[in-house]
């Protein structure tokens, strides 16, 4: 599900994505020279621009898909909601939550640049390791999650894509019950394992994400992109260390466990996102992040050609 509006006092100057050098890894290059940049930049003591009209596009999602593609909670079909290239011959597949809307709009800008179809699927709140007795994000049940991914294995399994790539936040329990009201990293594992294990005979192949940076308050930093709204002139508080508290280790360590029992690919978005050591929520005049645990549109439009570096090294090219 987009998420709302923000109300930035000073944020994003939206340009264009950069173009995209034949150069091997021109792009995540010139990327990681930008969020070393962004870090320093961070360290100055100096108030971003204000712009509170731009300020409003801090969301995330893409604007060029029908609203039958973002199913509300009692729906649990969708139309095929088509981007990239939409006659091309080669398909990837993003499937999952409101995760999977969230980086559809870099891989919308991909699959154009590239020459591939790119099929969401998604529901918000519904991971595809959602299992038997999903919760809503108000932690009630929610079987609609379920009757989702039925539908939506038996949609990948007819366009059998070349790629599928599942996306989504961990799954969650009842208020007070297992770590942080969810699995923890055994139990998420074998989660996101049968998960995958259901998806491989799908698809050509099964490529997995490196979960983005989670700024929740657990984290131990000012929660994203509130802080960038009370620390404007300060913005060194809204770096973090790249380290295990932004990191959740329990998701990614049960990603990257799962993909490897597997014998899965797992691309290494982190550096989308992050130097080697930190990890700020502006780049320029770019918020990065639109809540805790989703990037903005923004910044997935302008990461896109690096995005296409990392899928290249995978072999998905032109």
């Amino acid at each position: 599900m987009a998420a709302g509006a923000l109300a930035l006092g000073a944020v994003l100057a939206v340009g264009t994505p950069r173009a995209h050098s034949a150069t091997s890894n021109a792009a995540i290059k010139a990327l990681a020279t930008e969020l070393e940049a962004a870090v320093l930049q961070s360290s100055v003591v100096q108030p971003l621009t204000p712009n509170p009209a731009l300020g409003l596009q801090a969301n995330y999602g893409p604007t060029n898909m029908s609203w039958k593609c973002n199913p509300v909670r009692s729906v649990s079909t969708e139309p095929l909601c088509k981007l990239g290239n939409v006659t091309a011959q080669r398909t990837v597949v993003l499937y999952g939550d409101s995760q999977t809307n969230m980086w559809a709009p870099a891989f919308d800008a991909w699959g154009k640049a590239n020459n591939w179809l790119v099929i969401d699927l998604h529901k918000s709140s519904c991971p595809p390791w959602a299992g038997t007795k999903p919760l809503y994000f108000d932690y009630t049940p929610y079987p609609e999650c379920v009757k989702f991914n039925t539908f939506a294995l038996a949609t990948i399994k007819t366009l059998h894509p070349n790629v599928v790539i599942p996306t989504g936040l961990r799954t969650l329990w009842a208020r007070g019950t297992g770590e942080f009201n969810g699995p923890d990293r055994a139990t998420f594992t074998k989660q996101v394992k049968a998960a995958l294990a259901a998806l491989k005979p799908l698809a050509g192949r099964v490529l997995m994400l490196q979960q983005i940076p989670h700024w929740k308050s657990t984290a131990g930093y000012p929660p994203a992109p509130s802080c960038i709204m009370s620390q404007s002139s300060n913005l060194s508080a809204c770096v973090g260390l790249k380290d295990s508290n932004l990191l959740d280790p329990t998701v990614n360590g049960a990603f990257t466990d799962a993909a490897k029992a597997l014998g899965i690919k797992q691309v290494l978005t982190t550096q989308l996102f992050c130097t080697s050591t930190k990890c700020p929520q502006v780049s320029g005049n770019r918020v990065i992040y639109a809540d805790p645990w989703h990037y903005t549109r923004v910044w997935a439009q302008h990461i896109a050609p690096a995005l296409g570096d990392l899928l290249a090294a995978q072999g998905l090219s032109k």
